[in-house]
């Protein structure tokens, strides 16, 4: 079995160049957590990687994110959402 790494997806990637222009990213791009934590900062809600993971423990009303094997993803439209940003991809 190959073991994929975030390089395999071919959305993931550099942080500063993706968030440089953070109303560029298409709603359907795939976000890591600290991707996620660096968007949300960017966008007026500074939250830290440690506060996704404790609420995705918690199940609490933090961002939707999905699991694609061990990885943890968010989408730019579920961020925009949930911060309320209404951008047209």
């Amino acid at each position: 079995m190959e073991i994929k790494t975030h390089t395999d997806f071919p959305l993931l990637g550099s942080i500063a160049h993706r968030l440089a222009g953070a109303d560029a990213i298409p709603n359907h791009a795939s976000l890591t957590p600290e991707e996620t934590a660096e968007f949300l900062t960017a966008n007026g809600m500074p939250i830290a990687e440690q506060t996704l993971a404790k609420w995705r423990c918690l199940r609490s009303d933090g961002p939707r994110f999905r699991k694609v094997g061990r990885y943890v993803l968010y989408t730019a439209g579920d961020l925009r959402t949930f911060l309320g940003i209404s951008i047209a991809a």
